[in-house]
């Protein structure tokens, strides 16, 4: 579903990511783990276009999506959920909704992916008037996904979705994560420090050193932790 080939990408002149080439099939999970400042966020925002390809290229459904406008990437099925429970939080938890409908042009459409959203997270009809700014860390994470399921993405990218959480709400955030790709058919390529946490949903995992792929995980199971751990420290 989303290949990246050879991709260089940077900051200006500073480059970051020196040939990053990653596959990410239909309705798989991928994480990609690394030590900080590895460029892994970096990778996401190249795939969404906030940031530009230098060289290589993003394929997307067997199409090149590079450097074009993030607007067409919403159109095209692709979700991007930022670092940090980003979320309105002067707006209620129903107009957060709303807001990620924004480029609907039919409100009945609107309502009724809301309603699907309320559907499959019946906790959110629940304080769809509370004010976002009020909510706790889990909640917020879960009104940031979902304000980016409205739009009905057939692929998300996640980054860092565990940060600032406390850790009786990580694992929740990862089930989260994988009743989301279950119900909504989805593919995810999930930026994550957790590792344990993240290797718990993942299908596969990338490790990001120095702006390169240096290792892939073609099978997740109860060594890949041991492994990938051992492989940090080389």
């Amino acid at each position: 579903m989303l290949e990246l080939k050879d991709v260089t990408a940077g900051y200006g002149e500073k480059l970051v990511l020196n040939g990053v080439s990653l596959v990410v099939g239909e309705g798989e999970i991928v994480g990609l783990v690394g030590p900080n400042g590895s460029g892994k966020s970096t990778v996401l925002k190249t795939i969404y276009s906030i940031l530009p390809v230098q060289s290589g290229e993003v394929i997307f459904k067997k199409q090149p999506i590079h450097n074009r406008k993030t607007s067409q990437n919403v159109e095209d099925g692709i979700a991007y959920i930022p670092q940090g429970s980003k979320v309105f939080d002067k707006l209620t938890v129903l107009e957060n909704l709303e807001m990620g409908g924004v480029l609907l042009r039919d409100e009945k459409i609107l309502k009724e992916r809301i309603a699907g959203i309320h559907e499959k997270f019946p906790q959110l009809k629940e304080f769809s008037g509370t004010i976002a700014g009020k909510l706790s860390g889990g909640q917020r994470q879960l009104v940031g996904l979902c304000i980016g399921l409205i739009m009905h993405p057939s692929f998300i990218l996640i980054d860092e979705p565990s940060i600032g959480l406390a850790p009786s709400l990580v694992q929740q955030t990862m089930e989260l994560i994988q009743n989301t790709r279950d119900s909504f058919q989805t593919s995810v390529l999930v930026v994550e420090q957790n590792v344990r946490a993240m290797l718990t949903i993942a299908d596969r995992v990338y490790l990001l050193k120095l702006g390169r792929i240096t290792h892939e995980e073609t099978r997740v199971d109860a060594n890949t932790e041991t492994r990938l751990r051992e492989i940090f420290l080389t």
